[in-house]
């Protein structure tokens, strides 16, 4: 029979501990915060949580800078800007100077994956007022683009940029 979430008991066996932390990090990537907040919400010993995380990092099973790179290509196909994707990864509980230090090293084109993204969302149907241009034009924004890379998406579209 199924248990409601507040009536599955907690785990108390390290055991079970690591088996539920394998078969969750086999699924996807975590970051170490995001698993460790995901463990104590199962186990209320904080010396077991802890035991299990520090091994999981020390044979890099649990890796920031994998998650970035996992979590970053994810958003990304789903057409999101750096902005946007660097504060979700500082929400996901990694350190902001991480953040930049990834993507300074990366090599992504965020002028074409704003063009991609402007694209996908209105093709080339062309803007007709500047209500239309600032409709878009905060759409491209909440999507995580900033200035620049928006007036090179739209470009094609006005000639008033």
């Amino acid at each position: 029979m199924w248990k409601k979430p507040s009536q599955i008991e907690k785990i108390t066996e390290p055991d079970k501990l690591r088996s539920r932390a394998l078969y969750w990090i086999s699924r996807k990537e975590y970051s170490i915060k995001a698993l460790y907040e995901k463990l104590e919400g199962i186990c209320d010993d904080e010396i077991m949580v802890a035991d299990l995380m520090e091994d999981f990092i020390q044979r890099d099973w649990v890796n920031n800078e994998r998650f970035m790179a996992s979590f970053t290509r994810l958003k990304m196909s789903s057409g999101l800007g750096q902005m946007r994707i660097k504060r979700e990864l500082t929400q996901q509980g990694i350190k902001e100077s991480d953040v930049n230090m990834y993507f300074e090293a990366s090599e992504f084109d965020w002028f074409e994956q704003a063009l991609n993204t402007y694209q996908k969302k209105y093709g080339d149907a062309p803007c007709e007022d500047y209500k239309e241009r600032a409709k878009r034009f905060r759409f491209m924004q909440y999507r995580g683009f900033n200035s620049d890379q928006i007036k090179y998406a739209m470009q094609d579209q006005s000639s008033d940029w």
